[in-house]
């Protein structure tokens, strides 16, 4: 049976139910600084955990690690191609987003929706839909449309026609 060595990389108890089964595992806080907690962990259970929301995000949030990368490069917790991963670091804050959107160039837009985390582009496409005080350049709306396949001009028509609608029923 194969089996890889899993570490704890925060201070205190971290541990997960294994799905399908009555048990769990628990890497124990040693309580010296510095000092890692290692556990070899069979890759059968390794893969039942990865489709575990819960016991999922200990790896993807980093409290638990698998050394083997290619272990984890087959469980889906990395990403095979590392410049990829690094492509996809860019995570912005919704005034950011507005700074974005609304008054750097074009040409800065294009590169930082290229480098944008998905949550960034979820809050950039809601911005911008939701923001009709500020006219958005015909520029980045076809941007927009074009890599998103979302019509910001059409749906804030769409909710100033609802609203216009709704008030005089």
């Amino acid at each position: 049976m194969e089996s890889y060595i899993v570490k704890k990389l925060i201070t205190g108890n971290v541990g997960y139910i294994i799905p399908g089964e009555n048990r769990s595992r628990m890497w124990k806080d040693t309580g010296k600084k510095g000092v890692e907690t290692r556990q070899r962990v069979p890759y059968e259970e390794l893969e039942k955990v990865s489709f575990d929301a819960d016991a999922r995000r200990l790896f993807e949030r980093g409290y638990l690690i698998i050394e083997d990368r290619e272990c984890r490069i087959k469980l889906g917790f990395e990403d095979a191609d590392p410049e990829l991963e690094k492509q996809n670091q860019l995570i912005l804050d919704r005034s950011q987003i507005e700074t974005l959107l609304y008054i750097e160039s074009y040409e800065a837009f294009k590169k930082k929706i290229e480098k944008m985390a998905d949550g960034s582009k979820e809050i950039l496409i809601e911005v911008a839909v939701n923001n009709d005080k500020k006219q958005l350049s015909v520029e980045k709306s076809d941007y927009i449309r074009k890599v998103f396949h979302v019509d910001v001009e059409k749906i804030q028509r769409d909710i100033r026609d609802e609203l216009t609608t709704g008030k005089e029923g």
